[in-house]
């Protein structure tokens, strides 16, 4: 508990080149990820529905805040269940949790533009989902927009030492399972995390796709109701 008090601490200074780790409270995951989310740089988890993004974006919201961080903001575009928000964060939503719910990908940008105060951790669930819908309204200006997010988001977390956590919507092509909109996604995220369902009820594998210090790996968890064990 006390390595995460000094990791939120750190992280709130805005230090460049952060190194420290925000851990998950899932052991394997945390494992995998070389003691947790890292701090200055994005980190995109992402895979089918029922995967286990949105479990792992609130459980690692409620560590950090557990952990001493004095806020969250949490970005849910998708409509977040209250039902899942109660489960994993233990009954109502935690003090210093903050929750938006942006209606379109023009207030999800006014929306970050808009931060004043950087909060010890930032999640968007799912980072994609409203470029993926107005996508075929028009495909050029929501490119250059979405490209233009995950640009300031990257500046944000590097310059300001904000660990980001997004989450996102998968498609797949000749077999082949990647992040929408992937191509900006891609470059600018120091963590690719590929959310897999298993055969087994609850079992959940997570693959880590790309890390610039870290080896690729797998690591079992279980989605359960208190979120990622």
């Amino acid at each position: 508990m006390a390595a995460c008090r000094r990791s939120l601490h750190n992280c709130a200074s805005g230090c460049p080149n952060m190194l420290a780790r925000l851990p998950t409270g899932c052991p394997s995951l945390d494992e995998l990820l070389g003691g947790g989310v890292e701090a200055g740089a994005l980190t995109l988890a992402y895979g089918e529905p029922g995967s286990g993004k949105t479990s792992f974006a609130l459980q690692l919201s409620r560590e950090v805040l557990a952990a001493g961080g004095e806020s969250v903001l949490f970005i849910d575009t998708e409509g977040l269940s209250a039902e899942r928000l109660e489960q994993v964060c233990g009954g109502e939503s935690p003090d210093g949790l903050s929750i938006a719910a942006p209606l379109d990908q023009a207030e999800l940008l006014d929306l970050l533009k808009a931060l004043k105060e950087l909060p010890a951790l930032l999640v968007i669930d799912t980072v994609n989902a409203h470029a993926r819908l107005e996508y075929a309204l028009d495909k050029e200006k929501c490119e250059q927009a979405f490209t233009r997010m995950v640009i300031d988001l990257h500046n944000l977390a590097t310059e300001q030492g904000l660990p980001v956590l997004l989450t996102g919507q998968i498609y797949e092509r000749d077999g082949e399972v990647g992040p929408y909109y992937g191509k900006s996604l891609v470059h600018m995220a120091k963590t690719l995390l590929h959310l897999e369902k298993a055969h087994a009820p609850g079992l959940r594998h997570a693959r880590l796709r790309k890390h610039r210090s870290l080896p690729e790996g797998v690591a079992d968890f279980l989605l359960t109701g208190n979120g990622l064990e």
